[in-house]
């Protein structure tokens, strides 16, 4: 009789065990340092609850202005971008990433400058899938215009790397325009995507004096 009353007494005790409420943290992780441009306003923290995004002066924002607590006890992905007031951007999704398309024209330099301002770098295509995700965007919201990309001539002249330090080798993956790259010249130095849709290598001179829309992408 002692037993079952006792098994009863902890059966009783299970039900009544107050529910572990899931807590997402009370500050997102900043990935870029003095760039973070983004205000995060989190009044509650728990399953369901939701946090607002501002930007600084000087920049608006992009994109999706909420995230929600999950119940992984993680914030949603920030699926949105503070950007300069003074460019025509938009913003799109794809496999983890963010990619901000700036149709405002800027030469190369000044185009990984102001990426580098919006917590990301000019954009590292990966894969095929990637490639005609990007291709596809451009050709939506540009019409189709000739775009920087985050490609540009190696310091050893051999290969051509992304910002990351990764090449077009170590990635196994290229799109490169007919007679492209023209690396044995010497006159390669930034990448673009033409109106062919595929990868062109340009001189320093074009870099250097040719704005051009660019896309931007963070993770």
């Amino acid at each position: 009789m002692n037993s079952v009353i006792l098994t009863i007494t902890v059966l009783l005790g299970l039900l009544f065990v107050p529910a572990v409420e899931i807590e997402c943290p009370d500050q997102l992780n900043r990935t870029c340092g003095n760039d973070w441009r983004m205000i995060v306003t989190i009044k509650d923290k728990y399953v369901g609850d939701t946090g607002k995004l501002n930007c600084l002066a000087g920049f608006s924002l992009i994109g999706n202005p909420i995230i929600t607590c999950l119940e992984s006890g993680v914030w949603s992905p920030i699926n949105a971008t503070c950007v300069p007031d003074d460019l025509e951007a938009y913003v799109r999704d794809f496999r983890g990433s963010t990619y901000t398309f700036v149709k405002t024209y800027k030469n190369f330099d000044n185009a990984k400058f102001l990426c580098s301002s919006m917590c990301g770098t000019l954009v590292e295509i990966n894969n095929k899938e990637e490639n005609q995700f990007i291709v596809s965007a451009i050709e939506e919201l540009f019409g189709f215009l000739r775009t920087y990309i985050g490609l540009q001539r190696s310091r050893d002249s051999i290969n051509h790397e992304w910002q990351s330090g990764n090449t077009t080798a170590s990635n196994e993956f290229d799109d490169w325009y007919v007679n492209n790259p023209d690396i044995a010249t010497g006159r390669s130095s930034c990448v673009l995507i033409n109106l062919q849709r595929k990868w062109d290598d340009v001189d320093n001179n074009y870099c250097f004096f040719q704005a051009k829309p660019f896309v931007c992408e963070s993770r």
